[in-house]
């Protein structure tokens, strides 16, 4: 007989820990988290700006509106509790002109239906009271919004789960599965295929997440697609001392798109990174711009989402992939937020500092925006099928409604 365990968690990331770690708190025993890579959190966790969102953007009465306020608080508490660096730096979403100011305002009045705390509207002078250094003529002001090191509060929930009695394997890529009156899955560590049955799989695979949902019994649809988010950073020391918090341009809402633009962020390193972009990645590990997969490519381009979603949104792709390449175009955009930069002042960060989004696309073309959950195997399977931004923020709330819903099945 394989090992056995009650409940197996796939994917070491921040929110497969999150929820192996509220499944231990429940007094749930035999909880074994499943990782593809050699270290936790190697993807998403790992690389992207470290902002603590207070939820601004989502939709009201959406997951992601819900779940990032909750998750907003309790984050604090954790990173306090556990002494884990992090900063207030507060957030500032600025509108440049005239033509900015009624989506600006859409902004904040769905900031306030979703609650979010200690929010305001501030003019130029305001604007220049918190960032000297900005230029703009109103913007939204988000005090709680903060910075921190993901993969450090990743770590902190790996070493909860140990503490706990759970256990972790890395390198144990999920390759097959049998659904009876238990779960079998299969696993690869290097040459060597193993099994543990179970009686529950929850799966928080990120970049994976359809595949492994496809594997257990999930739907086709949404695809994970592949975004790669880029990064400059600031070199010039005068500025990166002057930049206090975070700075975001108003969202183009006629892109269509999730993404919110490229801004400034101070990190907790002591860097000031400017980005990301979202740039379609060749392959799902892509993290240089010619990284390319084969089978990730036959995946995309055999998805009827794919094709729909390039004809709407080919201009846009192509604007991206502009920027990417020309540095000067990245900070063309940047300079109009903090005059005072030269293009001299940007550097680009590298690869091992980018990001890739798994960013859900339904077959229809559509970017799925809201958190999105399934269940499958007579209730014994929940997958998760879109968590991008803000689920980190998010994750100790997410966490708490999966093993609500894994429990309740």
């Amino acid at each position: 007989m394989p090992p056995a365990t009650n409940v197996a968690v796939i994917g070491g990331g921040i929110l497969g820990l999150a929820t192996a770690r509220e499944l231990l708190l429940r007094n749930v025993k035999g909880v074994t988290v499943l990782e593809a890579e050699s270290k936790l959190g190697s993807h998403q966790t790992g690389r992207n700006s470290g902002v603590i969102h207070a939820g601004i953007y989502y939709a009201p009465h959406s997951l992601k509106a819900k779940l990032c306020l909750e998750g907003l608080h309790k984050t604090y508490q954790y990173l306090e509790k556990n002494n884990i660096p992090h900063k207030r730096v507060g957030k500032l979403i600025v509108a440049l002109d005239d033509s900015e100011l009624p989506e600006l305002h859409r902004i904040f009045v769905n900031a306030q239906e979703n609650a979010v705390p200690e929010i305001r509207l501030v003019d130029a002078g305001g604007i220049r009271d918190i960032e000297p250094e900005c230029s703009g003529i109103a913007a939204i002001h988000s005090p709680l919004t903060g910075v921190v090191d993901w993969g450090l509060v990743a770590d902190h929930y790996a070493q909860d789960i140990r503490n706990l009695g759970g256990e972790i394997l890395t390198s144990a890529r999920v390759i097959g599965v049998n659904c009876n009156d238990t779960i079998t899955l299969n696993y690869k560590t290097g040459d060597k295929v193993s099994t543990l049955s179970t009686e529950r799989v929850i799966s928080c695979a990120g970049l994976q997440s359809d595949r492994v949902a496809q594997l257990l019994d999930g739907l086709r649809a949404p695809q994970i697609l592949p975004v790669r988010g880029e990064y400059l950073r600031v070199t010039n020391p005068h500025i990166v001392k002057r930049i206090r918090g975070n700075i975001y341009p108003v969202p183009d809402s006629g892109t269509g798109t999730p993404f919110l633009g490229v801004h400034f962020t101070p990190t907790m390193s002591g860097e000031l990174i400017v980005g990301p972009n979202a740039v379609l990645a060749f392959s799902r590990a892509g993290y240089r711009p010619l990284d390319f997969s084969l089978r990730d490519m036959k995946d995309m381009l055999s998805y009827p989402g794919f094709w729909h979603l390039a004809r709407r949104f080919w201009r846009y792709g192509a604007a991206e992939f502009y920027r990417s390449i020309f540095l000067s175009a990245a900070t063309t955009a940047a300079q109009r937020y903090v005059p005072v930069l030269k293009s001299s002042d940007f550097e680009r960060r590298g690869a091992q500092f980018s990001g890739i989004r798994a960013q859900a696309l339904g077959l229809k073309g559509e970017l799925v925006d809201d958190f999105v959950f399934e269940t499958a195997a007579d209730g014994r399977v929940l997958h998760t099928r879109n968590a991008p931004s803000p689920a980190a923020t998010s994750s100790l709330s997410i966490a708490r409604m999966i093993v609500d819903k894994s429990l309740s099945s």
